[in-house]
């Protein structure tokens, strides 16, 4: 079976020749993965891929979304945490592979869903790079380590 995108869906998304001009146009681009894989400390999980991150992207772990019972923290932690990055143009979630970013997008509607989000904030649906980091690191774009 073949799916195509729809219109509505395809804004939700962000190709790899789309992250540059996305970021460029004051786009904020937060990464899922951790610290140690975004500051490219740690090596990725997919042998011979380099660590690292986008250029003008943020890290956001996404474990840091998550209290000791692995549940989402409470709204109002959320909001406290992502309303500081949902002030650009517009909002774009990665990862290592385009899985664990949606836990962010998720987070930000449970924040948004109770009023945690400031202003223009709380109306933002965050778009997702779903080539993420393997597509990016594999494809001889530019890596930016701390």
């Amino acid at each position: 079976m073949v799916y195509h995108y729809t219109q509505c869906c395809r804004r939700r998304i962000i190709t790899l020749e789309e992250v540059q001009q996305f970021l460029e146009s004051g786009g904020t681009l937060l990464d899922a993965r951790s610290t140690g894989r975004f500051s490219g400390t740690d090596p990725e999980p997919r042998e011979g891929l380099s660590s690292g991150h986008i250029k003008g992207s943020v890290s956001v772990p996404f474990a840091s979304l998550f209290d000791t019972k692995g549940c989402f923290k409470s709204p109002k932690k959320l909001g406290d945490l992502l309303d500081p990055f949902m002030h650009g143009s517009d909002v774009g979630v990665t990862c290592g592979s385009g899985v664990t970013a949606c836990i962010i997008a998720a987070a930000i509607q449970h924040a948004a869903d109770h009023g945690c989000l400031s202003g223009e904030a709380s109306q933002k649906l965050p778009r997702l790079y779903d080539g993420a980091w393997t597509e990016w690191a594999s494809s001889g774009q530019s890596i930016e380590k701390l």
